[in-house]
């Protein structure tokens, strides 16, 4: 602030100097009076607008332009004509500042000429001007501003009567003091409902505890008069934020209600504004158990109503931003969509007639349709929640307590849509509602705070930062504040965002809250995020700026009382600040914190999409923190520890669900029993949510969900149970690593490493080349996507091109370090892939210098598979292999295929596919193994063979969900009727991770992008259809990255078993899986046909054991 305030002197200075000595033309000296005018104003502004004279000045100077723009003769001086550009500015200026002087002056007659000036803008602007838009704006204000003063001065008769019935009630009156004073406190009250002033109101207040003091306990008037203290410090609570207030008014409405009888018939407005004031404590410290048991008490209340009852809808208003606070605190999104539901009943219940509550009621649906939009990204919640804002604002009159509340919902909700279009004029509605619901707001208000960080993140969006090419560090911290570069810049509109996130912020402490209130963080991570933009974009680069940034990031996250998202988010803020001026120890430091507290907010009571939903807000985060630790000197097995503990999470729950079944069982049975009942109940399907029985297994699931989060909780502490949500040691990391080497790429902007594990140590190698700029590149080529026979060319060229950089870049250094001769085939050594973040899903195994031969190709080097963390691939090495199969104990194969799909193309292919690997099997396995085969299996049925069979086999069209990765699955059918179609239906990654199987062995998915997750927040949860059949217990999986041709398919899935079982089951192993597809693309790579084209055999991988 400081220094703004230093530049903006130093111009008032320059430009007074060259008034001083002009001798130049009319059209000078009106640029030169306009720019001093400009200046000083926001002099008077940065100085917090409390002494008018810069405002004075500034005005004077401004009719000064325009008398010599009315004067000037047109033809002489046609720029700044009565219909130029430049009048219209000055104009518009003029009456803005003339809005400033009535704050002081409380002239009306200020108002008016502000009114005059702006339609002056208005009117002198042509067309095609770019600030017409801003013009209109300003005089439809300033017209908003002088109507209400009039209105306000219309109702002085009003304000006088009140003040005589105040008046003839004196204090002083001994005789039935108890019933005076009860009057005058009413006077008061009824006084501040009509002005909101909040003297008014602590008048009321002060007299209501004289008017309990004096009123005896056994008076029948007694309990009504202490209601009505207690409903007036709830009030009083809301301007000042005084605790002790709050406190006070909830504890009177429990001594009320014990003190009435049951069925008293105010009983339940006291249960509802109990809630309200319990509500009130969560909202200040962020304790979960406050937020409980205001759901308790607003429950309590909604039993005693009926349908019909007049306060059903307050309270199902309440419930429903009790179950949106859930929502926010846990990521739930049952609990959004619950209070949707609730929120939908209140305005249906409430009536037309009731505006005031109707609005209200409106806009907390407009709140919760929002927040779906802002979860889901559907566009008809955008819609929907805009058109029910704007409901809610035309019911209530300019004066009502309210619509200051609904403006800000309907700017708000304006914002996520301009985030979306990027219309001008969209942001600049919601700038006006969010300026005029601040000025509406009182200094000290509760709601201010909020409503000024709103106001200050819309100004950000009027000022996108463009950050240009810089080394690599720099580059990744402008894209990861999420600032936009799509305008242009703007300095003044950034220094608008931090003046309005600073006055949010020390608002909100100066309450003497500190760190202590929820809201605080979200406040702080804005004004980080500004205060980074403004050092970028500086010209005097003022470091001062990115500390402070730093200094309130950290403070975000360490506020106790915050949701952990805000937290969370926080930190990772924090961690890139903290990189970006080279502070690397501090921010280890802080990215070992972050990753301690994930498990408070990511855990198996959570649904798979609210798993995704929460495990995106800390994306890179492990990868991150991986870099830190070895750029520091930490040790690559600390690094590693880190990594493994915050990616892979959702897999990790899952095996840890699995893995820890037995041993729970075995330290208490009963709890077993309860958390398996609980698990099934949560896991169980609910395709069909729109019937009867859909919503039954929504609703009993909702319970469940609660006594799941307990009975988890329970599990946790038991000192005999292992701890989920925590990564492997590093000795059992090596020793995963028994039969070969596991080999982790981590690529961050700070750095690149591959760290290889060995049953003897862990190691790192710095692969410098491996720059996460090259691998965007790459991956914006869209090299996955398989192209049309015109491209086929162009994209092997370019695949070709990748899969070189791949090796100079990466797998060679590895190579060179660990592998440094060949081996025969069947001599290879077997290697383990892991990738984080951007290279997650780089096929290392299939990286070769274009024209180096067999000494330069990964293939020819090592035994590739693949595993999604050390965990997974723990999980598949510790369950035991199937029997081998024999003629009293045969293996059961499952072989299904997809001919045709409705609604998308045939695979004729498939039936020749899965034919002829019916034939190799019975051909060199005949009484071994029992084969079941389908055609166009439906998903139910698909499910129960899986769960029967040890080895499964899927040829047909597979999906790669861009937003939700467990929807990505294998493409089948429903099942038909006499009246009905099969229709199109998806065996998901989420139906997979249901099923439990105990003698799985290998599922092969001859599918498009089985292995593909095109998810980049979730980059590192590595969630693909292949990943899922691992985690439900297949030990081996072999899965394609992208598309391949259909007899390339035929041609690999025969080879691969006339492979595996060549020698006969005696042969059969982990490393025999491995290498029988290995040999098989060997196959098809040297082929004539093939050999120029990664394209169609580069995509096949093996995952597992």
């Amino acid at each position: 602030m400081a220094t703004l305030l230093s530049d903006t002197e130093q111009q008032i200075k320059g430009i007074r100097r060259e008034l001083d000595n002009w001798t130049g033309s009319a059209s000078t000296l009106v640029g030169h009076q306009s720019n001093l005018a400009y200046w000083l104003k926001k002099r008077y502004l940065l100085k917090g607008a409390k002494k008018p004279d810069d405002l004075n000045e500034a005005i004077r100077l401004w009719r000064q332009v325009i008398v010599r723009l009315d004067s000037t003769d047109p033809p002489k001086f046609a720029a700044a004509s009565a219909a130029s550009a430049v009048y219209a500015a000055v104009s518009n200026n003029l009456g803005n500042s003339l809005g400033h002087l009535f704050g002081h002056t409380k002239d009306i007659a200020d108002l008016e000429e502000a009114v005059q000036r702006c339609w002056s803008a208005v009117k002198a602007a042509t067309s095609g001007d770019s600030e017409l838009w801003r013009y209109e704006r300003g005089r439809d204000n300033a017209q908003t501003n002088l109507d209400d003063e009039r209105s306000l001065r219309e109702t002085s008769e009003v304000k006088l009567s009140l003040r005589q019935t105040i008046a003839s009630i004196s204090e002083d009156e001994v005789q039935d003091r108890s019933s005076r004073l009860h009057e005058l406190g009413n006077a008061f009250y009824e006084r501040y409902a009509f002005t909101q002033d909040p003297e008014d109101l602590y008048r009321a207040v002060r007299l209501g505890r004289q008017t309990c003091q004096c009123t005896p306990a056994t008076d029948s008037a007694f309990d009504a008069r202490r209601l009505d203290l207690g409903y007036r410090l709830l009030l009083s609570y809301e301007h000042s934020g005084n605790t002790i207030s709050l406190k006070e008014a909830v504890q009177i409405m429990k001594d009320v209600l014990q003190a009435i009888p049951l069925n008293a018939p105010d009983r339940v407005d006291i249960l509802t504004n109990l809630g309200v004031g319990l509500n009130f404590f969560y909202e200040r410290t962020g304790l979960i158990n406050y937020l409980a048991n205001t759901m308790v008490v607003t429950l309590q209340a909604l039993k005693m109503t009926s349908e019909g009852h007049p306060g059903r809808p307050a309270l199902l208003s309440n419930i429903a931003d009790r179950l949106q606070a859930q929502y926010e605190r846990t990521g739930k999104v049952e609990k959004l969509q619950e209070a949707i539901e609730k929120a939908t009943r209140a305005v249906e219940l409430t009536p037309e007639s009731e505006t005031g509550c109707r609005a209200t009621r409106l806009n907390n649906l407009g709140n919760k349709l929002i927040r779906e939009y802002e979860r889901t990204g559907r566009l008809d919640r955008l819609d929907d929640a805009i058109e029910t804002a704007r409901q809610a604002k035309a019911l209530l009159p300019y004066d009502h307590p309210d619509f200051t509340t609904t403006l800000t919902g309907l700017g708000y909700n304006l914002m996520r849509q301009f985030e979306r279009t990027r219309e001008g004029t969209v942001l600049e509605e919601a700038i006006g509602c969010a300026r005029q619901a601040v000025k509406d707001t009182q200094e000290g208000h509760q709601e201010r705070p909020g409503r000024l960080d709103i106001l200050a993140s819309m100004l950000g969006l009027r000022t996108p930062l463009h950050f240009p090419g810089r080394a690599n560090l720099r580059n990744n911290l402008a894209a990861s504040l999420g600032l936009r570069s799509q305008r242009s810049m703007n300095i003044n509109d950034l220094e608008d965002t931090i003046q309005e996130s600073r006055i949010a912020v020390r608002e909100l402490q100066n309450r003497g809250l500190q760190n202590e209130h929820p809201e605080l963080a979200p406040l702080l991570l804005n004004l980080g995020t500004s205060l980074a933009g403004l050092w970028e974009h500086s010209e005097t680069k003022d470091r001062t700026h990115l500390e402070e940034a730093i200094t309130v990031t950290r403070s975000a996250w360490q506020c106790q009382a915050a949701t952990p998202f805000d937290r969370l988010r926080g930190a990772i803020k924090a961690i890139q600040l903290l990189q970006a001026v080279e502070q690397f120890e501090s921010a280890y430091d802080l990215s070992v914190e972050a990753i301690t507290f994930l498990p408070s907010i990511s855990n198996q009571s959570l649904t798979q999409e609210d798993q995704q939903y929460i495990v995106a807000h800390f994306s890179g985060l492990a990868a991150t923190a991986c870099s830190l630790a070895l750029h520091v000197g930490k040790s690559p097995g600390l690094a590693l520890e880190l990594l493994e503990q915050a990616r892979g999470v959702i897999i990790g729950l899952l095996v840890d669900d699995r893995s820890g079944l037995a041993e729970l069982k075995a330290v208490d049975p009963e709890l077993y029993m309860q958390y398996e009942k609980l698990r099934l109940e949560v896991d169980r399907p609910s395709r069909s949510t729109r019937n009867t029985l859909g919503r039954q297994i929504s609703t009993s699931r909702t319970g469940a969900l609660a006594e799941l989060e307990e009975c988890f909780q329970k599990i946790q502490r038991l000192r005999g149970s292992r701890g989920l949500l925590h990564g492997l040691a590093a000795t059992k990391m090596k020793a995963c690593a028994a039969s070969g080497s596991i080999i982790v790429v981590n690529a961050t902007a700070l750095r690149s490493d591959a760290i290889i594990i060995t049953p003897d140590a862990i190691t790192a190698i710095p692969l410098p080349k491996l720059t996460t700029e090259k691998a965007e590149y790459w991956i914006q080529q869209d090299l996955t996507t398989y192209p049309s026979l015109d491209e086929v060319g162009t994209k092997n060229k370019s695949w070709r091109a990748f899969l070189t950089w791949l090796w100079h870049a990466c797998v060679r250094p590895v190579m060179l370090k660990r592998y440094p001769t060949q081996s025969s085939v069947e001599d290879l050594p077997r290697v383990w892939w892991i990738g984080t973040g951007l290279v997650s899903s780089f096929p290392f195994h299939a990286a070769c210098k274009e024209s180096g031969g067999v000494k330069e190709s990964c293939c020819y080097r090592v035994l590739s598979s693949y595993t999604p963390t050390e965990k997974a691939m723990k999980y598949s090495r510790e369950r035991a292999a199937a029997v081998i199969p024999s003629s009293a104990k045969p293996w059961r194969a499952y072989v299904a295929s997809m001919p045709s799909t409705p609604g998308l193309n045939d695979l004729p292919g498939t039936t020749d596919e899965s034919c002829s690997v019916k034939r190799v099997v019975e051909e060199n396995l005949q009484s071994l193994f029992t084969i079941e085969t389908k055609e166009h299996p439906d998903v139910a049925g698909a499910v129960v063979e899986i769960q029967k069979c040890n080895i499964a086999r899927f040829a047909c069209h597979g999906i790669s969900d861009p937003l939700v990765p467990s929807r990505s699955g294998l493409v089948l059918q429903t099942s038909g009727t006499r009246t009905q179609a099969p229709r199109q239906d998806s065996l998901s990654v989420r139906d997979v991770f249901e099923i439990r199987l105990e003698h799985a062995e290998i599922a092969y998915l001859s599918a498009c992008s089985t292995a593909e997750n095109k998810v980049k927040p979730l980059a590192d949860e590595v969630l693909h259809v292949v990943s899922g059949f691992q985690a439900a217990g297949f030990r081996h999986v072999v899965g394609c990255l992208w598309p391949s041709l259909d007899h390339v398919c035929k041609q690999v899935a025969e080879s691969f078993y006339s492979a595996l079982w060549r020698n006969g089951v005696e042969s059969y192993n982990d490393r025999a899986v491995a290498l029988a597809l290995h040999k098989t693309v060997l196959e098809v790579r040297e082929g004539e046909d093939h050999c120029l084209q990664p394209l169609v055999w580069a995509q096949y991988v093996h995952f597992g054991a």
